[in-house]
């Protein structure tokens, strides 16, 4: 397999040192006293009472529970025959209990001052202007509840206090602790694995290089998809422009040998003016066009303009077209591109003097949102959204959705750093690292078998439209769960697996260590488990991209060797080094997308992403020369047009048990799920973890690479009941105890079953377990992972503090390795036109 020449690295905007203000210190040796006392009295009761039972005193539960609720005894309560007793335990027991109630007051006067003090330093962050910007750009509305803190004393919580400190902790551990790829909260960097000598095998060292100027190289604004998006829905909307918007041939429509090809496999013959004004549609069906030059065309045929207008009110009528302005998903300038619609009106209509005064006025917004402060971009996104609201343009959104932009605007920045790896750490990735992908090969070789069969049986079962129609199999399709059917068949085989290597394996301090031998059972124990390919492959199979991170205390310390390689997540079959989120600050773009079209190898076809549900985080392949887009409905492609490939232009086919498309005007021929990945990409993502052991609950070693990090799972019954744990002292020290009675460490992850992204929680923090009883009172489950790297081995580090820093790249099975499989039954560039 081949690793990428390049790499990206997301890095938190915040020091994760910040975190370290808000932890509590007590006295450890009087915590340890405290238990020690709380222990032995426990003990000293236990023994009364027993001591007592064993005599057949009748007062006996009298005096136990007189005891334990540290009521006084008098004489009468004490038996007169166990005076041995009460001089054996008694007295140490009001000696402990009296010194326990000072330690007490000590230890409770301590807490109080120190978690006033944890409330008083977040408040006092809560105060840095890049934080308050941060939190503003994730959530306007977070900000101005977190902003009422400010001026709140520490010394005092109440109800309302305690649910906006939950809030503006969750910020605050999420722009410290994790890296989200925006704004400059979420930073990127671009680097370059050093090759390796061809002599003497050894790469150039680890290199760290910051630029001059600002820790931010580059920012850039954007507008959100959804907004341009609805913008051009206006637009076509806009009766005035109904006769200058151009009319474009539905995806699910195609002319092809004079028959118009429908939804459902029905295949009308057409003739006359309707067929002049298809055959228009289909020459011009990239772009559209209007309808004075499609009637001019039509009648130039010798038709008259009646009969071509009634063609065209008949297709428009049907859904067979539709008019309108269609802006692709991903472009890099969409108001651009509806600037162009207009560049083609009449300049002095007012109609369009309107459309460009809006589009001049949302770019003016943009601007001020761009290069403002906190109060600018305020005011430029409230007027932003009073424009398109005043102009009938919707800008209500989906909440409580992981990536959804809240609002027209987003920024993305790139950390001025450039990283370049090479020395134990090329060394470590080109040995440990590279060889575990060969694991994702056999899973996505068997996911691809098992879709395969189940898409063979079900078009089987369809009917004629299902058997031979795309878009009627794809409907179809939604009536069944297939991923989920997959996963639930393959990860049982996948833990097996792991647990057949593991078994002899000894697990010291929490961890188990595999060699090199280890990974080739493994490879064996998923064949023999059936976890192989067989027949023709989809894109992807052996293209798998693993995030991961630098357990280090420093660059130093990397160069010499002193680290731990840990792999995050793994995104099989999916190329993320070229992710297009991170394109605008490569300065490798040619050889990335020379990457990308190596990987594709031929012409491939793949569907364009939907105007619903499409996001700047996805993951999609750069549009190079061997890129295809299939358009669906609700879809529109951005490669150029004669890459362009209607759904409806697709036949399905049946070879070798797999199903395959072939597109009849160019003869090109694609797996069915390299067109339609949904089910191949959800099985691959949600078995990713199982590949590397996630049924095991201990860390993964391999050399220096971490393939899994320790990890508990509990019911969230299990927690302690404990509540204020933020101002409370036997609380937190109730939730200190339980965890170092679990063996977790201070530092951790919690993923809730009932929330989309984990949690970073410090026992030594009371802010973090409060908010850690507020997660966990939703939920059923907690997923609990050790912090790797932990604060201390974060090596990323400037004037400003160190950074969590996690590296994204690719791995890819390249044409002549082995098992390699070809994609295609027949070379596409011979079918080109």
């Amino acid at each position: 397999m081949s690793l990428s020449s390049f790499f990206w690295m997301r890095s938190a905007g915040f020091p994760i040192s910040w975190l370290e203000r808000f932890a509590v210190r007590l006295d450890e040796a009087q915590v340890a006293r405290l238990h020690a006392l709380t222990e032995s009295i426990e003990a000293r009761i236990a023994r009364i009472r027993e001591g007592l039972l064993k005599a057949g005193s009748p007062v006996a539960l009298k005096v136990v529970r007189k005891l334990t609720e540290g009521m006084p005894l008098t004489a009468k309560d004490w038996p007169a025959d166990q005076t041995a007793l009460a001089a054996a335990e008694l007295e140490p027991l009001y000696a402990e209990r009296a010194e326990l109630t000072q330690l007490n007051t000590a230890l409770e006067a301590s807490f109080a001052a120190a978690a006033t003090r944890a409330r008083g330093a977040l408040f006092e962050t809560l105060r840095d202007p890049l934080l308050r910007e941060a939190v503003f750009l994730s959530n306007p509305s977070a900000l101005e509840r977190v902003d009422t803190l400010a001026e709140c004393s520490p010394e005092r919580v109440d109800n309302r206090m305690r649910q906006r400190l939950r809030l503006a902790w969750s910020y605050v551990q999420r722009l410290c602790a994790k890296n989200d790829t925006t704004s400059f909260f979420g930073p990127i960097a671009w680097g370059e694995f050093a090759p390796a000598d061809a002599a003497g095998g050894e790469a150039a060292s680890f290199e760290v290089d910051f630029g001059e100027g600002g820790w931010i190289g580059e920012r850039r604004t954007y507008f959100e998809h959804w907004v341009i998006s609805r913008v051009a829905m206006a637009m076509s909307e806009d009766p005035v422009l109904a006769a200058t918007l151009p009319t474009s041939l539905s995806p699910a429509c195609a002319l092809i040998e004079g028959a118009l090809h429908a939804p459902g496999n029905r295949r009308i013959a057409v003739d006359g003016a309707l067929r002049a004004v298809l055959e228009e549609l289909e020459a011009a069906r990239a772009h559209g066009i209007k309808r004075d030059v499609l009637r001019e065309r039509c009648v130039a045929r010798g038709l008259t303009e009646q009969s071509v207008d009634a063609a065209i009110d008949s297709v428009l009528a049907k859904g067979i077209a539709s008019r309108g302005v269609r802006i692709a998903a991903g472009l890099a300038d969409p108001l651009g591109a509806l600037r162009a619609y207009l560049a083609h009106l009449d300049a002095g209509h007012p109609r369009t003097r309107f459309w460009r005064e809006l589009f001049e006025s949302l770019e003016r917004e943009r601007l001020r949102f761009a290069t403002g402060g906190l109060d600018e971009r305020r005011a430029a996104l409230a007027d932003c959204e009073t424009l398109l609201a005043e102009n009938g343009i919707d800008v209500s959104r989906e909440q409580g959705k992981m990536y959804v932009g809240r609002f027209p605007f987003y920024e993305d920045c790139a950390r001025n750093v450039r990283v370049r790896i090479g020395g134990a750490l090329r060394r470590a990735i080109d040995t440990e690292l590279v060889p575990l992908m060969a694991l994702y090969d056999r899973l996505a070789g068997a996911i691809a078998a098992q879709l395969s069969a189940a898409y063979v049986r079900i078009r089987a079962e369809g009917d004629v439209a299902v058997r031979h129609d795309l878009l009627s199999f794809a409907r179809e399709l939604q009536r069944h769960r297939v991923a989920e059917e997959v996963v639930a068949t393959l990860r049982p085989l996948l833990r097996a697996a792991w647990s057949s290597v593991v078994a002899d394996k000894q697990s010291i301090d929490g961890e188990i260590t595999l060699d090199t031998s280890d990974l080739v059972r493994l490879v064996s124990a998923f064949e023999q488990a059936g976890l192989r390919a067989s027949g023709p492959q989809p894109l992807g199979t052996r293209v798998h991209s693993p995030d991961f991170l630098i357990a280090a205390g420093s660059v130093d310390a990397i160069r010499e060797g002193r680290f731990d390689l840990v792999i995050g997540e793994v995104h099989p079959t999916v190329h993320t080094v070229s992710q297009p989120v991170a394109q605008p600050f490569c300065p490798y773009q040619d050889s990335v997308r020379d990457e990308v079209s190596d990987t594709l190898g031929n012409s491939r076809m793949v569907a364009a992403d939907s105007d619903s549900t499409y996001q700047r985080s996805h993951i999609d392949w750069l549009d190079v020369p061997e890129l295809w887009q299939v358009e669906m409905p609700g879809a529109s492609a951005r490669v150029p047009g004669e890459r362009r490939v209607p759904a409806a232009r697709l036949r399905l086919i049946e070879r070798e048990g797999t199903l395959f498309v072939e597109d009849r005007a160019s003869g090109l021929v694609e797996h069915l799920l390299t067109v339609l990945p949904g089910d191949f990409h959800r099985a691959a993502f949600a078995l990713a973890a199982d590949v590397l052991g996630a049924g095991i609950a201990e860390r993964i070693r391999l050399g220096h690479t971490i393939l899994k990090r320790r990890t508990w799972t509990l019911q969230a019954s299990a927690l302690p009941i404990a509540e204020r744990v933020g101002e409370s002292m036997p609380a937190f020290l109730a939730w200190r105890r339980w965890a170092d009675a679990l063996g977790l460490p201070r530092h951790i992850f919690v993923k809730a079953d009932t929330e989309p992204k984990p949690v970073f929680v410090d026992f030594d923090c009371p802010l973090s377990l409060d908010a850690l009883t507020s997660v966990s009172a939703r939920a059923q489950t907690l997923g609990i992972s050790e912090m790797l790297p932990a604060p201390h081995q974060v090596w990323l580090a400037d004037e400003r503090g160190a950074f969590c820093a996690e590296f994204r790249t690719s791995i890819a099975g390249m044409g002549d390795d082995e098992g390699a499989q070809s994609h295609s039954p027949q070379q596409h560039e011979e079918a080109l036109p």
